[in-house]
């Protein structure tokens, strides 16, 4: 690449008055390319406000499909239909199809550099949340959902992704209960053995015909 004098001063006096195009060179000459429309903001400012499955973001959201469903109980009676009297939502479940690029910068800088390749570092990050069985929330463009876990990841694998990541990753809400407790009484209980008199006692029924036949007899 060769620039002339008049080129630095003209790319020096663009950059000062962009901040924006100094950073998405900067990322170019460091990792990769970096779009214009990714937003320029540390991490906790991006959770907030892009799409991201607990916390990571992925160069592309393909298409994501969010299912509510709800319950309704029934119970059958003697005679005509079945009576509901009772409805319950359902978990929401999430399917989003991710893509990534090693041809760009990641979108948050060190994320995805775990592995050789910024695809494959962020399909074990994937795995690595999936395995550790810890609620994680998920934001899409609609809205945001906690206690989600990564139920499947299907990763597709071809010629057209040798230097990339294509992924579909369903996810499960997990829908928290409380523990009621209940206080049990300090009475001292007494053992068949160690029953006072005056209480009643279990009386032995004989299950048996022959059994009552010898009782009957006078056989003990």
């Amino acid at each position: 690449m060769h620039l002339s004098l008049n080129g630095l001063s003209d790319l020096a006096v663009s950059l000062i008055n962009d901040s924006r195009q100094a950073n998405a060179l900067l990322q170019t000459m460091q990792g990769g390319y970096r779009p214009r429309q990714w937003p320029i903001a540390g991490v906790e400012e991006l959770v907030y406000c892009k799409t991201n499955i607990g916390g990571l973001f992925f160069d592309a959201v393909f298409s994501t499909t969010t299912s509510h469903s709800a319950t309704i109980t029934s119970h059958p009676v003697q005679n005509g239909a079945n009576i509901s009297d009772h409805m319950y939502d359902n978990p929401v479940s999430i399917s989003m199809e991710i893509g990534m690029s090693d041809a760009m910068a990641t979108m948050v800088s060190g994320q995805f550099c775990s592995a050789y390749t910024k695809s494959v570092s962020a399909y074990r990050e994937l795995v690595k949340l999936m395995q550790a069985h810890q609620p994680i929330t998920v934001l899409t463009r609609m809205n945001q959902y906690p206690n989600m876990v990564i139920q499947g990841i299907t990763v597709e694998d071809g010629p057209n992704t040798l230097t990339g990541l294509r992924a579909n990753v369903n996810m499960q809400q997990i829908i928290m209960a409380s523990v009621a407790t209940e206080k049990v009484s300090a009475r001292n209980w007494t053992s068949a053995g160690s029953v006072k008199r005056g209480e009643a006692q279990p009386k032995e029924t004989p299950t048996s015909v022959m059994r009552q036949g010898e009782i009957a007899a006078g056989m003990n």
